[in-house]
């Protein structure tokens, strides 16, 4: 595979070059015309489980944990729209504990509210009552979450080179096209990050930059304009 005579099933889903997100204004539905920074998630969550048990991820209660939040995910997925989900990344720890025992998501929102909903949802409280009333039995699990409001959507950007959709990249945004008579599309924010605004990190949080070139004096820019699956 290194060699280019075999497939490279490491590199599946790995957008090629400099890449970052973009999400569109109201009515938009491919083109990105507004400035970078905007329109995208006003919440950020982290939620993560651990296994202390000495079987790892087959110790007691973590497989429930597992289902139950898979049961979640489901629902949200289903109902992205309703909830204000706008989607997520799933990342195994194998730095700090050599048996991998622990996982965690990082999920995007529309705002801290549709967080809050979710919680008092009917899947979230039976997961979340399941959990009380067994938590003196699984000691060996822990469980953790961290919420990130993101004041006036002006407190992010993400960059990417080489790499699969991830984080942001996993992320979709509800659209109404002007184009099809109001009908709703779901939009990927993945946008070239080899020019314009999108090159600077300054740039990309709408910091006058506009086109990108803040950092022309400071380092070079070795990326060719990436092109991007339909």
């Amino acid at each position: 595979m290194h060699f280019g005579l075999k497939k490279n099933i490491w590199a599946e889903g790995v957008i090629d070059g400099k890449w970052s997100v973009g999400y569109p204004s109201d009515g938009e539905t491919e083109v990105v015309r507004g400035s970078p920074g905007d329109n995208g998630p006003g919440a950020v969550m982290i939620l993560g489980a651990r296994s202390n048990s000495p079987l790892g991820m087959f110790g007691d209660g973590y497989k429930e944990v597992a289902d139950r939040f898979n049961d979640m995910l489901k629902q949200l997925e289903d109902k992205a729209d309703e909830s204000g989900f706008m989607g997520m990344s799933s990342w195994t720890s194998s730095g700090e504990r050599p048996a991998s025992n622990e996982f965690a998501t990082i999920s995007y929102w529309r705002s801290v509210d549709d967080i809050h909903n979710f919680a008092l949802s009917p899947v979230h409280r039976e997961a979340w009552n399941w959990w009380n009333d067994t938590v003196s039995k699984h000691k060996n699990v822990g469980i953790m979450h961290e919420v990130f409001a993101l004041p006036s959507r002006q407190g992010w950007e993400g960059i990417y080179v080489n790499y699969q959709p991830t984080g942001l990249g996993m992320t979709t945004k509800a659209v109404e096209s002007t184009e099809k008579s109001g009908q709703k599309m779901w939009v990927n924010p993945i946008v070239d990050a080899s020019r314009g605004a999108y090159r600077t990190s300054r740039g990309r949080m709408s910091r006058n930059d506009p086109e990108g070139k803040s950092n022309d004096k400071v380092a070079q820019h070795p990326y060719n304009p990436i092109i991007l699956a339909n």
